[in-house]
């Protein structure tokens, strides 16, 4: 865990409405990993984040994409190359699903959180 970052593996529970409307957002469905998660460890190399942190998780390196058919052509995204699910590093700690992350996966710390739960 030289580099390594252990979060909680919080979920949605129910679905998340587009701000303002009565749409629901596809991103945010039921038992969809939140964006935002709290910091349980973090390994010896690690700087600028601590425990009980909340930290914003990058997901990119954990997507699975569905590649089209000739999809090497110039224009990858016209034909159609897109993120069908992401393969998380999930542990268990105390009858708990976490997360099991690099420093390179969180974008950012956030300085305040409101818990609107």
């Amino acid at each position: 865990m030289f580099t390594g970052v252990v979060t909680t593996a919080y979920k949605y529970n129910e679905g998340v409405y587009i701000t303002g409307s009565n749409i629901l957002d596809p991103t945010k469905s039921k038992e969809t990993l939140q964006e935002y998660q709290k910091v349980i460890a973090v390994g010896d190399a690690v700087t600028n984040i601590k425990v009980d942190d909340w930290v914003c998780v990058n997901p990119s390196r954990y997507a699975i994409m569905k590649y089209a058919k000739n999809s090497m052509k110039d224009n990858i995204e016209e034909y159609g190359n897109r993120i069908v699910s992401y393969n998380f590093n999930i542990v268990k700690i105390n009858e708990e699903d976490c997360l099991l992350l690099d420093n390179r996966d969180i974008d950012f710390v956030l300085e305040e959180y409101e818990d609107v739960s």
